[in-house]
C-alpha cells in the first residue's frame, strides 16, 4: 500500500506543520476522510504516478495522504518527501514579489513596464505592471509562439528565446486593459523586471523574501530543467494502458519554476492568516481583483484567481505542464484550504479539489450575500429591435456552438438539449444568465445582424462567429489556397484543399479546417492528427479580404493567441 498510516500523518505532521498535540485530524469525520481516499483510490498502486493531498482548516492540516508513485522505474512511493513542478502555481509567489517591492516603494504597480523592460518597448503600446500580474496586458502568449513557429512540448525554451519572440510581436492580442487573457509572458517579464528593480536573481528574491520567511525550506525556484532535484516526482501521462514521461523543459522562471512539497504549500497557506509577509496591505492588493478599462471586474487578481464556489468565496490558483498538475483552492471565509500535486497529467487536481471541497461543504449554507466576492448583476430594459440583430447561431472557437433568438422581448441562448436560458442585459452589448456561468458580448452592429460575439467563462475568452457554412469543392476553395507570411514570426504556412476541406501545412504537420461561413474556419476536430496541441494550436482561420474579392490574409486564433495575421503571398 502505498497511503501512509495515522502514525505517519501524525508525526509527519507534528514535524512538518507545527500542529498541536499531534491532533491533525480531529476536525475531520472518519467518514469524510474514507472519501477524500476513495476519490485518488486508482492511482494508489505500486505501477502508478498519484497525487499528494492536503486539507486544512484554520491553518492545521486535518488530512494529508500520498497516492502512487514518484518514479515508476524504482517504484518509490510519493511521500511527505516528494517534491512537485508546480507549474504555474508559482504566479502566486511572483505576484507577491512584485507586491514586496510596491510595498518598499521600489516600483508602481501603474509603472510602464517598458521601463525596466525596455526590450518590448517596439510595441508602442503603455503596458504597466499591473496589466501583467492581471493578464490584461494583451501580450501573447511566448508558447504559443514558439509552437508557431514549429516548436513542440518536448524542446527547450529559455528565456532569451521568450525575450526573441516578444521582441518581434508588433501586434497585441487586444488593447492592454480592454480583456482578460491568461499569457505566459506576462509573468516572464514581471520575473524580469523584478530582477533588474531589486538587483536579485528571481529565484533568489523568492527564497530570502518568502521561501525563509514562511519556512519552505524544500521550495526552490528553477529556470533550468536539467538541474538535479532531490525527491523529484517524475512527471508522467498515459498512453493506453502504460505511462509514459512527460517533462516541462522551461529553461525560465516566473510563470512556473516553482519545485514544492506539500508541507511547504501548507506553509504557504500561512500568508493568508495572521502576519502576512509585506503587511496586510500587500496581501490585499494581491487579493483585489483587476478591472478592465471600462470598469469591468476580472476573476483574476495578482497570481490568484477570485471566484465563488457553492456560494463561498475563493482565492488560489492551478497550475500544469507536461506531467504535472496542482492546485491550491482556498475558502477564506471557512479558513479552509484544499492543496493537491500531482506527478500524471490525467489527475484533474482542479476538479478534485471541488469534489474535496464538496465533503468540506455538504449540509453548510453559504455566506449571505455582503460575503460573498461576485458583484450583483442587475438587469436592464434595452430595446427588443437589438434581440432581432443578435439573433443567430454562433461557433465559438470550434469547440461548441449556441443559438440566440429573441422569443417576446427576451434574448433566449438554446442549449444543446433544447433547454432555453434567458440571457438578460447588463448593457446594450453584455448580457449575463442566472442560471449559468458566463456572460455574452455582442460588438456594435452597423449592418441588420451581428456577426460576432464574445463569451466569457472563467478564464476563458471566446469569439463566436455567425455560423453560415458554406460547401467547400476545388473551385470555392482556390481562393483562399496559397502561401501565408507572419512578419512577426517570419514563417509561411500554405494552405491547400484536400477531401473538402482546407488543409494549413507547417512546418511539422498539418491541420484541416472545415467552414463556419465564408471567412471562418474551424479546425476539424473529427481528423485532426493525434499529437494536435503538441504542436501548433490553431483552433479558428479568419480570412480577410477587401471589398468582395479574395482573401488577402488570414488571422490564427487560439485560447491564448488572438488575431495572428498571415497575409498571403503573392508571385510577381
Amino acid at each position: 500500500m502505498f497511503t501512509l498510516t495515522t502514525a505517519v500523518l501524525l508525526a509527519g505532521a507534528l514535524l512538518n506543520c507545527g500542529a498541536e498535540d499531534g491532533k491533525t485530524d480531529s476536525a475531520l469525520p472518519p467518514i469524510t476522510r474514507e472519501k477524500i481516499d476513495k476519490l485518488f483510490a486508482q492511482w494508489n498502486l505500486p505501477t502508478s504516478p498519484g497525487c499528494a493531498v492536503a486539507v486544512l482548516i484554520e491553518g492545521k492540516p486535518v488530512y494529508e495522504n500520498y497516492f502512487g508513485c514518484a518514479n515508476l522505474e524504482n517504484q518509490i512511493p510519493i511521500s511527505a518527501q516528494t517534491v512537485f513542478n508546480a507549474c504555474s502555481a508559482a504566479k502566486e509567489f511572483t505576484a507577491l514579489a512584485i507586491q514586496i517591492l510596491v510595498s518598499s516603494g521600489k516600483c508602481q504597480l501603474d509603472d510602464p513596464v517598458m521601463k525596466y523592460v525596455p526590450e518590448i518597448a517596439h510595441i508602442g503600446r503603455p503596458i504597466t505592471i499591473r496589466q501583467l500580474l492581471n493578464h490584461t496586458s494583451g501580450i501573447r502568449d511566448a508558447h504559443e509562439l514558439a509552437c508557431a513557429l514549429g516548436a513542440r512540448d518536448e524542446d527547450i525554451l529559455n528565456r532569451a528565446d521568450v525575450l526573441r519572440l516578444l521582441q518581434n510581436q508588433r501586434t497585441l492580442n487586444f488593447e492592454p486593459g480592454a480583456q482578460f487573457l491568461y499569457s505566459n509572458s506576462n509573468y516572464v517579464l514581471l520575473a524580469l523586471a523584478l530582477e533588474r528593480i531589486s538587483g536579485e536573481a528571481f529565484g533568489t528574491f523568492i527564497r530570502n523574501r518568502i521561501f525563509l520567511p514562511l519556512g519552505m525550506e524544500h521550495s526552490r525556484i528553477a529556470n533550468d530543467h536539467s538541474l538535479v532535484i532531490s525527491h523529484r516526482a517524475e512527471p508522467y501521462k498515459a498512453r493506453g494502458e502504460h505511462f509514459q514521461r512527460c517533462y516541462v523543459n522551461d529553461g525560465f522562471s516566473g510563470d512556473g519554476g516553482l519545485f514544492t512539497t506539500l508541507s511547504d504549500m501548507e506553509r504557504w497557506d500561512r500568508q493568508f492568516d495572521g502576519q502576512p509577509i509585506g503587511g496586510a496591505e500587500t496581501l490585499a492588493r494581491q487579493i483585489e481583483p483587476g478591472t478592465l478599462n471600462d470598469g469591468t471586474r476580472s476573476h483574476y487578481a495578482s497570481g490568484l484567481e477570485v471566484s465563488d464556489y457553492r456560494g463561498w468565496r475563493t482565492i488560489g490558483h492551478n497550475g500544469g505542464g507536461g506531467g504535472y498538475r496542482a492546485t491550491f483552492l482556498r475558502f477564506p471565509q471557512k479558513r479552509s484550504t484544499v492543496i493537491l500535486l500531482a506527478n500524471v497529467s490525467e489527475i484533474k487536481t482542479d476538479l478534485m479539489a471541488r469534489k474535496i471541497a464538496d465533503l468540506l461543504l455538504e449540509g453548510e449554507a453559504p455566506p449571505n450575500e455582503n460575503g460573498m466576492s461576485s458583484v450583483s448583476r442587475k438587469a436592464i430594459q434595452i430595446s427588443p429591435v437589438l434581440y432581432d440583430k443578435y439573433a443567430g447561431e454562433f461557433d465559438f472557437d470550434g469547440r461548441f456552438s449556441r443559438r440566440f433568438q429573441r422569443e417576446e422581448d427576451q434574448l433566449v441562448m438554446i442549449l444543446p438539449d433544447g433547454k432555453r436560458v434567458t440571457a438578460w442585459p447588463s448593457s446594450e452589448t453584455r448580457f449575463f444568465f442566472k442560471e449559468l456561468p458566463g456572460e455574452i458580448e455582442f460588438p456594435k452592429v452597423s449592418g441588420p445582424f451581428a456577426k460576432r460575439n464574445r463569451g466569457y467563462l472563467g478564464d476563458q475568452v471566446l469569439i463566436g462567429r455567425r455560423v453560415e457554412a458554406i460547401t467547400l469543392n476545388a473551385m470555392t476553395a482556390s481562393e483562399y489556397a496559397g502561401d501565408y507570411y507572419n512578419d512577426e514570426l517570419r514563417v509561411v504556412y500554405r494552405i491547400i484543399y484536400r477531401s473538402g476541406a482546407l488543409v494549413l501545412e507547417y512546418l511539422k504537420g498539418e491541420i484541416p479546417f472545415v467552414s463556419i461561413n465564408a471567412d471562418a474556419f474551424r479546425r476539424d476536430t473529427a481528423h485532426s492528427p493525434p499529437d494536435y496541441g503538441e504542436s501548433l494550436v490553431a483552433d479558428t482561420l479568419d480570412f480577410e479580404r477587401i471589398a468582395a474579392g479574395e482573401p488577402t490574409g488570414f488571422y490564427l486564433n487560439n485560447e491564448r493567441m488572438l488575431s495572428l495575421k498571415f497575409a498571403k503571398v503573392y508571385l510577381k
